[in-house]
């Protein structure tokens, strides 16, 4: 999203949390947001960015959350991959 045909100002996505600035221009700052009971059995909740979705699947970012004891391992190993994904799709 551009501020004019002709450059100025740019914004690469469609939502931009809390960023009003673009409003007028098409993009939304209210994300969408969806809810669900977490129970007991529960192990571990992803908390991720279209950059880690767009780039892995769903089952992939399971298998690898489970192969870790520590979040932060986890989490490190997820940024990793969605970063080397983006760099060999974009």
């Amino acid at each position: 999203v551009w501020s004019s045909p002709t450059g100025g100002c740019g914004l690469a996505m469609s939502r931009s949390i809390g960023d009003d600035i673009f409003t007028r221009i098409g993009v939304c700052a209210t994300p969408v947001t969806s809810s669900c009971a977490l129970l007991p059995s529960h192990k571990w909740l992803v908390l991720a960015s279209d950059g880690v979705w767009e780039f892995l699947e769903t089952e992939r970012v399971v298998t690898l959350v489970e192969l870790h004891e520590h979040a932060s391992d986890s989490a490190m190993q997820l940024v990793q991959l969605a970063a080397r994904a983006w760099t060999v799709e974009e």
